[in-house]
């Protein structure tokens, strides 16, 4: 929208705080920084009361400051607003960005590790924690004391730096949370699988590792047969993968990631319709499961079951509440897919219209117009650009047949 409509906007409704912001951001797009900050500036002057809604204007506002490479005058806005930011987590993240980009590469490494004691899965955490310390020459990164270092941040990734002391390193890992029950223990080790032969030699190393003599309760021989499924489904062994699974359904047929591990595996293997059966099998252990019942829907669109995936997803949305119920981000693919699917059978206006809620639904910092500057920070970012060339290419074959019908006409 142009900024002088957004103007008109502003004047009609003063009082309104998407006025004010929807200002601010027409200047925010045309890259008018100083202009999309006062305007910025003079609203949040106004604001009394300190709600959510204003703790996340002030992160766009110094998004704003960001962007305008203003890197203190940033900083010094976020820390004057500390207490009325609510998300601690997007203050922390911001705040480490923020002093990266000022060569305050020590407090940033404090900031990572506050961060890291909040979410240790966070493996962007460790890296900028890494950064940080490199650039502040707290090691060198060609010694092997910087290995240690490394090995000391973080459990996962020593597995990675450890070399010659790998399998002391993983067996008691394994040994632990194969007793614990730890379900995504597969995908915690998965990144150790880009060195194939590693896996393969070492890692089936461990599994007789302990004596006979002791007694496991039965849960650990579950878990160890589900890891073993996702093992060789990952390694391309579909058959004794769903030997595994199998083995593991018969031992406790209630659980519902063993179903979800099976349709997976068929998937992997080619078999789109088994896949959708066993995934159908999960989802109806947990019908109030909005995660399985998008992934159930998912697999029956890449086996073309749209009307079904339709369905599916319609058991989380209100009927007469269509435009929130596009606001699901598990819609967003199921509309992505649905265009997919159409464009086959040549249905394009069908498409367009799908393309377009889907960019009348995303988030401003996801936004197609947006895209460079916030591809990374997308939680659906992979969908976005796939949806924008699927649009313009079928305007564009729109066009042309309108083109063609007039040069008939014209005939």
């Amino acid at each position: 929208m142009r900024r002088e409509t957004r103007y008109q906007l502003f004047t009609l409704r003063p009082t309104q705080r998407a006025s004010w912001i929807g200002f601010a951001m027409a200047y925010h797009l045309m890259q008018d920084y100083d202009m999309a900050l006062q305007v910025l500036e003079e609203f949040r002057k106004t604001q009394n009361e300190y709600d959510y809604e204003h703790s996340e204007f002030l992160l766009y506002e110094n998004m704003v400051y960001y962007e305008a490479g203003k890197y203190q005058e940033a900083f010094d806005h976020l820390e004057a607003h500390r207490p009325q930011i609510f998300d601690y987590v997007s203050y922390l993240e911001t705040k480490g960005i923020l002093l990266r980009k000022l060569d305050r590469k020590q407090q940033a490494a404090d900031v990572y590790r506050l961060l890291i004691e909040q979410n240790p899965e966070n493996e962007a955490y460790y890296r900028s924690l890494e950064i940080c310390m490199i650039f502040c020459s707290l090691i060198d990164p060609s010694s092997h004391s910087a290995a240690e270092r490394r090995l000391a941040l973080y459990d996962e990734m020593m597995l990675t730096f450890c070399r010659e002391k790998f399998i002391d390193r993983i067996e008691p890992i394994l040994i632990r949370m194969l007793r614990k029950g730890v379900a995504p223990l597969f995908t915690m080790l998965k990144f150790l699988y880009s060195d194939r032969e590693k896996v393969v030699n070492k890692l089936s190393l461990t599994f007789p590792f302990v004596s006979e003599s002791v007694k496991e309760p039965p849960s650990t021989l579950l878990w160890v047969y589900y890891f073993l499924a996702l093992h060789y489904d990952h390694l391309g062994d579909s058959s004794k993968a769903l030997t595994f699974i199998n083995k593991s359904i018969d031992h406790t047929p209630t659980l519902i990631e063993l179903y979800m591990a099976k349709g997976r595996i068929f998937k992997h293997a080619g078999n789109r319709f088994e896949a959708v059966h066993w995934m159908e099998e999960a989802q109806s252990l947990d019908t109030a499961d909005r995660y399985i019942n998008s992934k159930c829907a998912k697999y029956m669109l890449m086996a073309g079951m749209v009307n079904e995936a339709e369905a599916m997803c319609s058991k989380f949305t209100r009927v007469l509440i269509i435009v929130v119920a596009t606001r699901f981000l598990h819609l967003f693919y199921l509309c992505l897919r649905n265009s997919l699917m159409y464009s086959f059978c040549s249905r394009s206006s069908l498409i367009v219209n799908m393309n377009m809620t889907i960019h009348a639904r995303i988030p401003f910092e996801c936004s197609p117009v947006n895209l460079p500057a916030r591809r990374s920070c997308c939680p659906f970012g992979h969908s976005i650009p796939r949806s924008s060339q699927l649009t313009v290419h079928l305007l564009l074959r729109l066009l042309d047949l309108e083109q063609l019908r007039s040069g008939a006409t014209g005939c």
